[in-house]
């Protein structure tokens, strides 16, 4: 797995280099006798050259944080200070659930039991060329996680148990260690909540921090379950127009706002990436208007092209930004787990929230997933996925130079498992007739619009189609848009 990396401030790449792994180390996300990057992946990774990080490397040892092994490579050797969480430069004014709930959490996690339900679209009937979504690159690891969960079976016992409701210790600290190192978030197990899935993570969120009638910023387009979740406990939504660099921040209300839901690493719909400079902006913006930014890094265990994308979380200095996550793309959307990273300041009202939702995440399911992540498994998992996925979407990029017909945008494809692609003259009922007649099975974007515009918006998942159908299948795709395109004005 890459090392995500970014290099701070201006100045010479070799000292700034230095500097970004010495805070990596200072801050744990590197640990005592683990192995730096091979210097010659980390210079393709940040595109430098192999000489300035070997530099670099060597003022680290010079230094004492780290010791060469000849033949095996560069270590470090320096343990990371007591963590202690500078205190947020805002005093957090609780809202919500966060301000009125003062139920008090039992020793074992136990809280009042709520019934929450929920319901998922019903999978489709089979059809020849499947665009919807779905995960069929590399066969889900079922036999160790089968394994996992007998040792999990075994370790409960007869004893019975509904464990806390903030999660697993182990689970939350493999998800701590996993973050650090993949995505550069800053947390401790502490802070990470875990929950049943993205959904349920938007939803402790707005009820810790929303009060009904509080502005919420959403992308547009956007994730239409999240703008159901904000729109069903009371909050007034104010869309926020996506570019290609994601969430456009000069378009954020003057008069503020409770909270902003980003995709910043893989926007969906689009798949734009939020650009460095939105980033920082975005964050002095939540400072300054007392909100708060829910971050859903969506997708963004599949990257193919470009370094590892640092989350926006790990910049946040203020303890503003709560950082959304789930195991549903990396492992499988069966399990129902995902989790919340919260700031310090929150986490007490998080787990007291959290207890109130439900008691806690199956404590079986967490305890093997956390077999999974600490036997490596999830890595090598990761790495075989990547592997079959990078090979899909380099099909369907192909296909769709080949076939799809002039006028039809496609936005980059640099992570996630789906293409967006725009139609603007294409009819979406006629098109979805078209697609049926051959055989297509389409996802039309439309609800990720607050106001929809004119032609058509596809989502095409590249996930579950083998890759020996996905070129006669944007071919057919092709021949629908071109029956579905409304005639130009004026032509004969």
């Amino acid at each position: 797995m890459d090392f995500a990396l970014i290099l701070p401030g201006e100045g010479p790449r070799g000292e700034r280099l230095v500097e970004a792994l010495r805070e990596a180390i200072l801050g744990g996300r590197l640990a005592p006798g683990e192995r730096l990057p091979p210097s010659r992946a980390l210079a393709a990774q940040l595109g430098i050259s192999r000489g300035t990080v070997v530099a670099a490397f060597e003022e680290l040892v010079s230094e004492g944080y780290c010791a060469a092994r000849v033949g095996a490579g560069t270590f470090v050797t320096v343990s990371a200070p007591p963590r202690r969480e500078p205190p947020p430069s805002v005093e957090p004014a609780l809202s919500g659930w966060g301000r009125r709930l003062v139920l008090p959490v039992a020793a074992d996690g136990a809280g009042p039991p709520t019934s929450l339900t929920s319901a998922e679209n019903a999978p489709g009937a089979p059809v020849p060329f499947d665009f919807r979504p779905g995960l069929a690159a590399e066969p889900f690891p079922a036999e160790a996680l089968g394994r996992a969960l007998r040792r999990a079976a075994a370790y409960f016992g007869s004893e019975y148990s509904s464990g806390h409701p903030a999660g697993s210790p182990r689970l939350r600290a493999a998800l701590a260690a996993h973050l650090a190192h993949a995505r550069a978030v800053r947390a401790t197990a502490e802070q990470v909540i875990v929950v049943s899935g993205s959904q349920q993570g938007i939803d402790l969120a707005t009820r810790l921090l929303l009060e009904p009638g509080d502005r919420v910023c959403i992308e547009e387009p956007g994730y239409p379950r999240a703008r159901a979740v904000f729109g069903a406990l009371g909050a007034r939504l104010a869309p926020v127009p996506v570019d290609g660099d994601g969430l456009d921040h000069a378009a954020l209300p003057a008069e503020g706002a409770r909270m902003v839901y980003v995709t910043p690493s893989h926007q969906y719909p689009t798949g734009a990436v939020l650009a460095p400079e939105r980033r920082l902006a975005l964050l002095d913006w939540a400072q300054q208007h007392d909100a708060w930014l829910l971050e859903d890094d969506y997708d963004s265990e599949f990257r193919y092209s470009g370094p590892p994308l640092p989350a926006m979380q790990g910049m946040d200095r203020a303890g503003r930004c709560l950082y959304l996550g789930s195991l549903s793309k990396l492992l499988h959307p069966a399990l129902r787990v995902g989790y919340l990273v919260v700031p310090p300041a929150l986490v007490p009202a998080a787990v007291a929230a959290k207890s109130t939702l439900d008691q806690a995440t199956s404590p079986a399911m967490q305890e093997a997933l956390a077999d999974l992540f600490e036997s490596g498994e999830v890595e090598r998992h990761l790495r075989r996925a990547l592997r079959g996925y990078r090979a899909r979407r380099a099909c369907l990029l192909a296909a769709f130079a080949s076939h799809l017909p002039a006028g039809v945008r496609v936005w980059p494809v640099t992570g996630g498992l789906h293409a967006f692609i725009e139609a603007p003259a294409a009819d979406p009922v006629r098109l979805h007739r078209e697609t049926a007649a051959r055989g297509v099975a389409i996802n039309d974007a439309a609800p990720c619009y607050q106001s929809a515009p004119p032609g058509t918006r596809l989502i095409l998942w590249f996930g579950r189609i083998p890759p020996a159908r996905i070129e006669s299948g944007v071919a057919a795709l092709a021949e629908a848009l071109r029956a579905a395109t409304l005639p130009r004005a004026g032509a004969i």
